[in-house]
């Protein structure tokens, strides 16, 4: 007993003798398993934005992008509801003002006002003072279940009173408190209207920044079916089985008198989309993951370098404990356990730290905490392919040459 809580005592002694390597250790697991998450998670929120497998039917919803005739006409001269196009073999039409599912290789916006909403097409970009980012939110078949909506307020729609096809309006998180009370509201519907009259209102974040009132934050910014939000929109279409290219024709001739069809031959379908998002979006997940692997590879080359200074600064007391008796195992247990004691620290620090850089409010096929753990044991991994090698590899050398001076 006396042998093994001396033993311990030493091996500590040498850990306190490192402090400043050790230090530096426990830095790069941090930062390799902030990293390592960070990327984990913003791969699966991207992958997870545009999954249309739990949409029923996403074969057979279409989705056509039109834009004006005239490109410079005044967004207030066409406020027409896209809906009142009546399109023939067309079960149901839904006006978005933003395609489905926007990620970072689409975005897609509206604007407090006509003034922010000109600048913003002259930019090309929704990134202007006015103008933001929103989620689309239409009454497309199961879309409203896939995105977890709930009633807010009105009557809960009957089993027989289908709300797939019913108008939507988009308005503001601060703009639903003022007028229904809601308490976050931001991803909910609120129901109101009988049968095919039925509207659907739906509640995104309020504008954070300078709006044209020069208040902080909008609170009567509203978006109606057909409203422009830019210089083109989108119109989606839904069938009773997986949309054809006869029933696509059809629906393009008959919005080619009203709207210009851009590129009508690359209409697509909405479970089309996720495969588009993920090809134009494959080259930011390629570079995270590349940029983890590099910070894992610079971890493996510090956790290798510290555990070779100790290794080197002990080769004499190795030697001596090996010739005193003392079992190769037991001397490579304690390298471990002074190594493990900073990686371990570090790698749980950085995994933790995501929730700095990573709002928990984010949506994603993952939970946090599930990607910190698998940060985690991918540093975890990294230290110890590093360490175990060199450090059995020193504890296996016989005495008489660890104790020569090197």
């Amino acid at each position: 007993m006396q042998r093994e809580r001396r033993e311990m005592l030493d091996s500590m002694q040498e850990v306190r003798n490192h402090l400043g390597r050790a230090s530096l250790l426990f830095v790069q697991a941090a930062l390799a398993s902030l990293a390592c998450a960070f990327a984990l998670q913003s791969a699966a929120d991207g992958f997870s934005r545009l999954n249309t497998r739990g949409i029923e039917g996403a074969q057979a919803i279409g989705v056509i992008r039109v834009s004006d005739i005239e490109e410079r006409v005044a967004p207030s001269l066409v406020r027409s509801d896209l809906s009142a196009i009546q399109l023939p073999g067309v079960r149901q039409a839904v006006a978005s003002d933003s395609v489905p599912f926007g990620g970072r290789a689409h975005h897609y916006g509206a604007c407090t006002s006509d003034a922010a909403m000109a600048h913003a097409m002259a930019a090309g970009s929704s990134d202007v003072a006015g103008c933001d980012r929103i989620p689309v939110i239409t009454a497309s078949p199961g879309l409203l279940t896939m995105l977890g909506a709930q009633v807010v307020k009105g009557r809960l729609p009957a089993d027989h009173e289908a709300t797939d096809g019913a108008p939507v309006v988009l308005i503001s998180e601060a703009l639903a408190v003022h007028l229904f009370g809601s308490e976050s509201a931001v991803g909910r519907q609120l129901y109101f209207g009988p049968g095919s009259s039925r509207v659907i209102v739906g509640v995104f974040s309020s504008i954070v920044g300078p709006a044209p009132s020069g208040n902080d934050r909008d609170s009567q910014w509203a978006l109606f079916p057909g409203f422009p939000t830019g210089a083109s929109r989108y119109y989606l279409i839904g069938s009773h089985a997986e949309v054809d290219r006869v029933l696509l024709d059809r629906t393009v001739e008959a919005l080619r008198q009203p709207y210009r069809v851009v590129n009508p031959t690359g209409v697509d379908t909405l479970a089309g989309y996720r495969d588009a998002y993920l090809r134009a979006d494959r080259f930011t997940t390629a570079m995270l993951a590349f940029m983890a692997a590099v910070v894992l590879g610079v971890l493996m080359a510090g956790v290798s370098g510290v555990v070779g200074a100790w290794l080197e600064r002990r080769r004499r007391s190795i030697g001596i404990r090996r010739t005193l008796g003392a079992r190769a195992s037991v001397i490579f247990t304690e390298i471990i356990f002074e190594v493990s004691i900073f990686t371990i620290s570090g790698a749980v620090l950085g995994a933790c730290s995501l929730y700095l850089f990573w709002s928990p409010e984010d949506r994603s096929s993952i939970s946090s905490w599930l990607t910190g753990l698998m940060a985690f044991m991918l540093v975890m991994v990294a230290s110890l392919a590093a360490l175990l090698p060199r450090a059995w590899r020193t504890v296996r050398e016989e005495p008489l040459a660890l104790l020569k001076p090197f």
